[in-house]
């Protein structure tokens, strides 16, 4: 005879998998993220949680809900994957714990109420509404930028918010260590979880998707950096999976193959892959704002750096470009390198062309007619080097672009779609 416990347990993870495939059908390439959770029940819970391995379901709360409320779990466990894809459970917690798990509730209830997905939609309340637009004008992105924003705000209306914006109950995130060494099975979920996020991306590339219902939305969410000089990291953001001719060692054994040879003449066992997925940056586009203040002892040091990295052997496609422009209120130049000789014959020769005023607007729009003449594919990335004094472009591009400012700047005049970063004085 089946207990009343072991059927709520049963059919709470019936549920759980219909759930899933529903959520699926929707968004395919979370399906490795998916794979990372596996389900266990605990009556003491009101809500889904998460250490990052198992996913805690309420069995009979999860019954009731479902029969009453299937939009509200299927936000639930997108919510729940959110925090897990974006690394919520491994950031160090601020001081105020109270108001850090409000703003990583904030965050993946921000980027699932700008889905267009009819499985997931709902109508926002007064307070979302507010609240969205506030992070909207400060330009508040990622848990940490989120919390500086409740920085004024009154414990009372902090309670309020959590109320409002309470989805799972965050009680397994682990806690931060006090040792210097890190655990090591943590480390391991957390790059698991990275992976799945960067896989997602790849998949969803890959599916060639146009779906309707928002799903680039999903990988919008990353922190945009105010400081710093990190090209690499930030180069492999804009980098892409592309498929590269070649054969792939660890992929099969040179024994069994070559073993099939001398059995079978020209038959080997195993033919070696012809491919494999590597990141590698396809064209890549680098603006030098030439305006009166930039100086040219500034854009060459920018360039040696940013060559050296971009044109490095592994990270570049083979094939690929880098396109230098040189702007002020108009296109001056539009240089093309391949490799880092080509690199530095340019850097020895390079004078900057302008001098008038900034409009960052003809880069972009030189940019599309390249791609319109079918001279270049779309780009993988574009950083524009600038001082940041100028007219910003209306329309977001279909790739990704940072701006690297040389001074203090105004952030609130940068578009939301822009990541921007201000370059230490060591590096100019």
């Amino acid at each position: 005879m089946e207990t009343k416990e072991k059927w709520e347990y049963r059919i709470g993870r019936e549920i759980l998998d219909a759930l899933w495939e529903k959520l699926l059908k929707e968004y395919p390439y979370l399906a490795q993220a998916v794979s990372l959770l596996t389900p266990q029940p605990m009556d003491t819970l009101r809500a889904f949680a998460t250490d990052g391995k198992i996913l805690y379901y309420p069995a009979e709360r999860l019954i009731a809900l479902y029969r009453k409320n299937e939009r509200f779990l299927l936000r639930a466990l997108l919510h729940l994957l959110l925090h897990c894809l974006y690394g919520h459970l491994w950031l160090p917690a601020a001081a105020d714990r109270r108001s850090f798990h409000l703003s990583c509730d904030v965050f993946a209830e921000s980027l699932i109420d700008r889905l267009d997905s009819p499985i997931l939609k709902r109508p926002l309340t007064f307070v979302r509404q507010e609240l969205y637009r506030k992070l909207e004008e400060t330009k508040a992105v990622g848990p940490a930028r989120i919390g500086e924003a409740f920085s004024d705000t009154k414990e009372e209306d902090k309670r309020s918010l959590a109320a409002e914006f309470f989805v799972d109950d965050h009680r397994f995130w682990p806690r931060p260590s006090r040792e210097k060494q890190k655990n090591p099975e943590q480390e391991m979920l957390q790059k698991s979880w990275e992976e799945a996020l960067q896989n997602a991306k790849r998949e969803r590339r890959k599916m060639g998707v146009e779906d309707g219902n928002g799903g680039e939305v999903l990988f919008e969410g990353e922190l945009k950096p105010k400081e710093g000089n990190d090209y690499q990291k930030l180069l492999r953001r804009f980098s892409s999976f592309t498929e590269e001719l070649g054969i792939h060692p660890e992929e099969f054994d040179l024994g069994y193959y070559t073993y099939g040879l001398s059995l079978y003449g020209d038959v080997p066992l195993i033919e070696p892959l012809e491919s494999r997925e590597e990141r590698r940056l396809r064209d890549f586009i680098l603006v030098i704002d030439t305006s009166y203040s930039t100086k040219g002892e500034l854009v060459k040091g920018f360039l040696r750096e940013a060559f050296g990295i971009l044109l490095g052997r592994q990270n570049f496609r083979h094939n690929a470009r880098v396109h230098l422009l040189q702007c002020d209120d108009r296109v001056r130049s539009d240089d093309v390198v391949k490799n880092e000789e080509e690199a530095r014959a340019l850097l020895t020769r390079f004078q900057p062309h302008g001098g008038g005023g900034t409009d960052f607007g003809p880069a972009f729009s030189h940019v599309e007619e390249l791609r319109r003449k079918r001279q270049i594919r779309k780009p993988a990335g574009l950083l524009y080097f600038t001082d940041g004094r100028g007219r910003w472009p209306e329309k977001k591009p279909d790739y990704p672009t940072a701006f690297l400012f040389l001074e203090d700047y105004d952030e609130s005049a940068v578009p939301s779609w822009c990541i921007h970063l201000r370059l230490k004085e060591e590096k100019r």
